[in-house]
């Protein structure tokens, strides 16, 4: 698939999303079909960032957006799929499909972010436009959020009211670890001060 064609793909994907996430990709072939779309936006962002930031400013605001385009995007789809697939997949039990289908669905939500980034930080890094840009990105997040309705219900072949639910629940599990794991580090933390505190008194 050429540059244009995946270009294709990609609005289509957000703006059809009923029909425009039907096609599975692999692992790698999400990647690329991800790193091809970012091409655009990540030039984009660059220009604006120093447009309305200025050299210090724009230098920094450039720098998070090639973060967010270049690493961090990717990797929360790598991770996040992962963790999807382990809760919804094989501790639940609750579809089939393997962890590229996964991948795809997270690499298609992605695109509503993907297509805005280069706006929304160059925006919310200028003091006076800061709250358009957190609209835009208000607008992103619930762009994102339609579009992984119907890509997890395309990919895993599940109605998208179970798709909701499956987000709901990987959120909950994920919330309850975290608070776990966060009250157990903060307990052994506490525990530590109390008796490095009771061993100077003595």
């Amino acid at each position: 698939m050429g540059f244009a064609d995946t270009l294709k793909g990609a609005f289509n994907a957000i703006l059809h999303p009923k029909s425009g996430t039907t096609q599975s990709m692999s692992i790698g072939g999400a990647l690329k079909f991800y790193y091809t779309i970012m091409i655009i936006p990540l030039i984009l962002g660059i220009v604006l960032s120093y447009v309305f930031g200025g050299a210090a400013t724009g230098l920094l605001t450039a720098g998070t957006v090639a973060l967010s385009l270049i690493i961090t995007i990717p990797l929360s789809i790598l991770i996040g799929g992962g963790v999807y697939y382990l809760i919804i997949g094989l501790l639940f039990k609750m579809f089939k499909a393997d962890y590229s289908k996964v991948v795809t669905a997270f690499t298609y939500a992605s695109v509503p972010y993907v297509f805005l980034i280069w706006i929304i930080a160059p925006l919310t890094g200028s003091l006076s436009l800061a709250e358009i840009g957190l609209v835009i990105e208000i607008i992103a997040g619930i762009w994102s959020f339609i579009t992984i309705l119907f890509s997890l219900s395309n990919q895993l072949s599940i109605s998208k009211i179970k798709a909701f639910g499956t987000l709901v629940l990987e959120t909950v599990i994920v919330g309850i670890i975290t608070f776990v794991i966060t009250f157990a580090v903060g307990a052994s933390l506490f525990g530590s001060l109390l008796a490095g505190g009771s061993h100077s008194i003595l």
